[in-house]
């Protein structure tokens, strides 16, 4: 039998879900940081085994400049591992990180209820340098 039980049969019929967090935002080297978006989340509402990976579309104004995107427990105060992503392209890029890790621990995509934020930010000295987000999601499979 190729499945130990009938819902694990189903659960490996289940197409993969988005979340989106954040959608269309942007924030220039003077403003700071900016939370772009807030959720309550959390991973046990989905089958057990389930992966997570955090998903951003950016770019910026200028190339010598570098665009970050990073999801942050914001309940925690920490930002989840392996989820800062960054890139100096002037045209829309997709950045998928590793898969995350999922537990009770600092830095983990928690197991329990918490909000995450998605914070956006940007390295230069003036209102020009501007990174750009299209959407930031959790991918989940």
């Amino acid at each position: 039998m190729p499945y130990d039980s009938p819902f694990d049969a189903l659960a490996a019929l289940r197409k993969p879900d988005q979340v989106v967090l954040a959608s269309t935002q942007n924030i220039d080297a003077v403003s700071g940081v900016l939370a772009a978006g807030q959720l309550r989340f959390n991973t046990s509402n989905w089958p057990e085994g389930s992966t997570f990976q955090f998903i951003v579309t950016l770019s910026v104004t200028d190339g010598a400049i570098t665009g970050t995107a990073v999801l942050y427990n914001l309940t925690d105060g920490e930002v989840v591992t392996g989820t800062s992503l960054s890139t100096s392209s002037l045209t829309t890029v997709t950045l998928t990180s590793g898969s995350l890790t999922v537990g009770s621990a600092a830095g983990n995509l928690q197991d329990s209820t918490k909000i995450y934020e998605v914070r956006l930010s940007t390295t230069g000295v003036d209102a020009l340098d501007i990174v750009n987000m299209g959407t930031a999601s959790l991918y989940i499979v």
